[in-house]
């Protein structure tokens, strides 16, 4: 049975009595495929190369991570409950480490790593096998009828992702990503490893735009790689992520509606930075 990443993260993340740095920490995704399932979008060895590098940048990650800890004592009570929110609330995070005296090399390498570790991991868990995607080619409800209501129509969206990606300059990634101050869903163009500045955006789709996912097999030819990508999404990994997605946005309304005053219900939005 499938799972979708956000699953895979609260399974191996939650970290309750053990030392920040844990391999529980921040896993790498399992897949759902081999190599060879995936040989319509990428050859083996490439996509072999390319996993191996967010398995060793997960590593990295763990270590520096502990590394952090092991002299920064406080940096314990800073830690979000799972690495999925560590790096979609990195800005936050990051800026509390520095806050306690964590220096700027040390948060700027934490940025990077938690970039590429959230990144890959979700481009990666939302591949299909060539037959998975052959016969599951639009998503269920209800994020077929968000992206109809957003978009028009899931080709629409196709297009919107596809002109993101061929306008992007230089190498990073496009997301496909829920907005849970508005429930809406967004596509966002970001560049090398960086996160978005502010923990709004969960993406549920990755596009990498990075070369080493698509030179070898498609050269500058990347309006090919995009379509080929887009023919090897798994939908139903997607559709779990966007339902864990919306049960954080829903989260989300609830810590601002507890939070706001009364005497401010309907005014200035709370923002949690």
């Amino acid at each position: 049975m499938s799972m979708s990443v956000w699953a895979l993260v609260a399974l191996l993340s939650l970290y309750s009595g053990c030392a920040l740095g844990d391999d529980r920490l921040c896993p790498a995704p399992e897949l759902t495929y081999s190599f060879d399932e995936v040989v319509q979008l990428v050859d083996h060895e490439d996509i072999e190369y390319h996993y191996g590098q967010l398995l060793n940048d997960t590593h990295d990650l763990n270590q520096l991570l502990m590394a952090v800890q092991e002299q920064h004592e406080e940096v314990a009570e800073q830690v979000p409950e799972t690495c999925l929110e560590m790096a979609i609330e990195a800005h936050h995070f990051l800026g509390e480490l520095h806050r306690i005296g964590v220096d700027a090399h040390t948060t700027h390498n934490l940025h990077m790593l938690l970039g590429s570790w959230l990144h890959h991991s979700v481009y990666f868990q939302t591949l299909a096998a060539h037959d998975t995607a052959k016969e599951i080619t639009e998503p269920a409800e209800p994020l077929h009828t968000h992206i109809k209501e957003t978009y028009g129509s899931l080709e629409h969206l196709h297009e919107t992702i596809a002109n993101t990606a061929l306008s992007h300059f230089g190498y990073g990634f496009v997301w496909f990503a829920l907005d849970i101050r508005h429930s809406s869903l967004v596509v966002e163009n970001l560049h090398g490893n960086h996160l978005p500045m502010f923990g709004h955006l969960q993406p549920i789709l990755v596009l990498d735009m990075w070369e080493h996912a698509y030179y070898q097999r498609f050269q500058n030819k990347k309006d090919e790689y995009v379509a080929a990508w887009w023919e090897s999404i798994n939908w139903a990994e997607v559709r779990k992520n966007y339902i864990d997605a919306m049960k954080r946005s829903e989260q989300w309304h609830e810590d601002v509606a507890e939070n706001t005053p009364e005497d401010q219900t309907g005014g200035e939005e709370v923002w949690y930075d």
